[in-house]
């Protein structure tokens, strides 16, 4: 949905680096219609310079890669300090990864 909402808005080139699994990706204006789409590595690949890397997945939560499938949505949360307690809205219906 990134590149949805985002798809007026200028993303240039920064930080194409090699990517590795786990990387957090975005897609820069040198990807035309996939411009602002966000993505997350599954693989080491390299970087044609079309792509931004803007993060990358915690170490404790790389497991969850394993679950991803092609097309899938995901949602990205912050990260908790250790000793943190993610708090839950339950008042929201939970539809998993595809929030």
């Amino acid at each position: 949905m990134t590149r949805v909402w985002y798809k007026d808005e200028d993303v240039p080139a920064r930080h194409t680096v090699p990517i590795h699994k786990g990387d957090v990706l975005v897609m820069n204006n040198e990807y035309a219609q996939y411009k602002a789409e966000t993505q997350i590595a599954l693989q080491d690949l390299e970087n044609n310079g079309r792509v931004n890397v803007v993060g990358h997945v915690a170490p404790t939560d790389m497991m969850l890669l394993e679950t991803l499938q092609p097309w899938s949505d995901f949602r990205m949360i912050e990260a908790l300090e250790p000793g943190q307690l993610l708090r839950i809205n339950e008042n929201r219906p939970s539809r998993g990864l595809s929030d």
